[in-house]
């Protein structure tokens, strides 16, 4: 992700374009991802809830 944010920002327009859109496609992947990622954490007994703990407050803001 960080490497896409870095082409987004290129001089070069073509690769700039190129950056845009790659980061389209990878938040409407993730967006789908995210949730699922959720709940195999819950499900995982090593994990439990510690995951979604730090986690939910970092993707959906303190208040939530």
């Amino acid at each position: 992700m960080l490497a896409i944010e870095e082409w987004k920002k290129s001089s070069n327009s073509v690769i700039e374009m190129m950056g845009t859109k790659m980061m389209e496609k990878f938040q409407v992947y993730w967006s789908g991802v995210r949730d699922m990622m959720g709940v195999a954490a819950v499900l995982d007994p090593t994990k439990k809830m510690v995951v979604l703990d730090f986690w939910f407050p970092k993707l959906y803001g303190r208040d939530s």
